[in-house]
């Protein structure tokens, strides 16, 4: 296509090439997070992940 500019898609696409594993990662951390927090509250909670 002429011009510098990528089309929407691609530069979407180019961003969620790096920012999802970091997603990825954040969502893990906040899992440990939690599963800790309500380990030490004494709360039962199901070991699925």
């Amino acid at each position: 296509h002429p011009g510098g500019e990528l089309p929407l898609t691609a530069r979407i696409w180019a961003q969620l090439k790096w920012l999802g594993p970091l997603l990825l990662l954040l969502v893990i951390a906040a899992v440990v997070v939690i599963k800790r927090r309500r380990a030490k509250s004494g709360e039962m909670f199901d070991e699925t992940l």
